[in-house]
């Protein structure tokens, strides 16, 4: 019904966990026999309105509070959809009880968030910058969207896909 509550999760939303949980328990076997683990890494071509966006930003935010020393990048197609998912983490963050609340280091609208204490990044950036999208960096974890709208959606497998080898 929209809003902010708790998560009831859309069946859409639950094929995609389900997926992820799948990949989770390959790398815990990987891990058991010491092989390169290959983290969870899901591309998600759909149709609109199935919640993707909503579940994507939950993770990322659920790791940002519970982990340290993530860096995480959205991206998206233009300034006004990177604002959008800003808007969306906000509201989220907002909505955590003060005991859990991360302590900003800086907040940067639009740009970057830092959470001090844990010492974690979330980037945002857009798919029309010039200098490359990730370049320069290495992500634990992403949420890209609007991808098949990106003037040069190369740039994901160039630029953005290295940044996320493990290092």
């Amino acid at each position: 019904g929209g809003g902010i509550g708790p998560f009831e999760f859309w069946e859409s939303q639950n094929m995609l966990l389900n997926i992820c949980a799948k990949l989770e328990e390959e790398n815990w076997e990987r891990n058991e026999r010491q092989e390169t683990l290959v983290g969870i890494r899901v591309m998600v071509h759909k149709a609109r309105q199935l919640g993707i966006s909503a579940l994507s930003r939950s993770i990322v935010l659920h790791s940002m509070i519970f982990k340290r020393d993530i860096d995480a990048l959205s991206a998206s197609i233009g300034q006004k959809e990177i604002g959008e998912l800003y808007d969306r983490d906000q509201a989220i963050l907002a909505q955590v009880p003060w005991w859990m609340k991360p302590e900003f280091g800086f907040n940067v609208k639009n740009e970057h968030t830092h959470f001090v204490k844990l010492n974690n990044r979330l980037m945002y950036q857009d798919s029309k910058q010039t200098s490359g999208l990730g370049i320069g960096r290495r992500f634990d974890m992403a949420h890209l969207t609007e991808c098949a709208a990106w003037d040069n959606p190369l740039t994901i497998e160039l630029d953005f896909f290295p940044t996320t080898i493990p290092a």
